[in-house]
């Protein structure tokens, strides 16, 4: 492996790890804030999973004890046709068979930057994931990688 590949790979998982380093400040900070989140006890590692897509962190998902809350990398416009014909629908579907209790979308200046799922399967978790990745894919489609 020559030094170049290894130096590119060595900065490209910096840059990874330096956006989950974010995504944990921003974390801290929601707990902090004094909203109605998990209290720091209720937030542990083990609690928490990342949904990536082709490298990039596109999501944290935090366990919580009434169900999942999915706080988004990056915001994403609330018009966004992707998101209400792919990712709500979903989640819609989710809760007309019982899958799940609830969800509630967090909006702020036309943005979406959390969604919470009130009670708890793998199955919407990993679907989630799948329409997370493709949402995130499709929203950075022609980007240059980095």
């Amino acid at each position: 492996m020559s030094r170049e590949k290894v130096l590119e790979y060595l900065r490209k998982k910096v840059k990874e790890l330096e956006e989950e380093l974010k995504m944990y400040r921003n974390l801290i900070s929601i707990v902090e804030g004094g909203r109605e989140e998990p209290s720091v006890e209720e937030i542990k590692l083990e609690n928490v999973r990342v949904i990536t897509a082709d490298g990039d962190v596109v999501a944290n998902v935090i366990e919580t004890k009434g169900g999942i809350r999915v706080i988004l990398r990056e915001s994403i416009p609330a018009d966004s046709a992707l998101l209400n014909s792919f990712l709500i629908r979903v989640l819609e579907e989710r809760k007309e068979c019982g899958d799940i209790k609830d969800y509630r979308v967090k909006v702020s200046k036309g943005f979406i930057s959390e969604i919470e799922v009130l009670g708890r399967s793998d199955l919407i978790y990993r679907e989630l994931e799948l329409a997370l990745k493709y949402l995130w894919r499709e929203l950075h489609k022609g980007e240059p990688s980095a």
